[in-house]
């Protein structure tokens, strides 16, 4: 099976070139890079607005705290996402608690949902139906 978009990525790439958009690579978190493509002309003659498209693009972590939160979270990651790494999610889910699990989907990457819609999809099924068989078993409890 060929990978359109692998294949026509130069094609792409010239294109956007020749609109004057051109890729910048900025560093969301420590070993987090991220390209963008922007305009030319907002990167090299707007020093203002480069300045706050930057700023935006940033997430300062150093504060963040998660709160505490009373209901179960499942968090669907993708096993190859290049952008936030498996390991992220680990942290979360040590900083979210005890009713908080993670799970990997391989061969998947920042968008699992697009990447890989039928395994997502029967992730989620199980964690909800999780639900269900808890309720049951509560429901009997003395």
């Amino acid at each position: 099976m060929v990978n359109l978009v692998a294949a026509q990525k130069p094609l792409l790439h010239g294109l956007m070139k020749m609109a004057g958009i051109r890729p910048h690579t900025v560093e969301i978190e420590p070993g987090t890079v991220m390209s963008i493509w922007v305009p030319s002309e907002v990167m090299f003659n707007n020093r203002k607005e480069r300045g706050e498209l930057l700023e935006g693009l940033v997430v300062n972590n150093k504060d963040t705290t998660i709160p505490n939160f009373s209901q179960r979270i499942h968090l669907l990651w993708g096993g190859n996402d290049q952008i936030f790494k498996l390991e992220l999610a680990q942290k979360m889910k040590e900083q979210l608690g005890d009713k908080a699990t993670v799970e990997g989907i391989e061969k998947a990457g920042h968008l699992v949902h697009l990447e890989r819609p039928c395994v997502y999809n029967s992730c989620l099924n199980n964690f909800l139906a999780s639900f269900h068989a808890h309720a049951n078993t509560n429901q009997f409890s003395f």
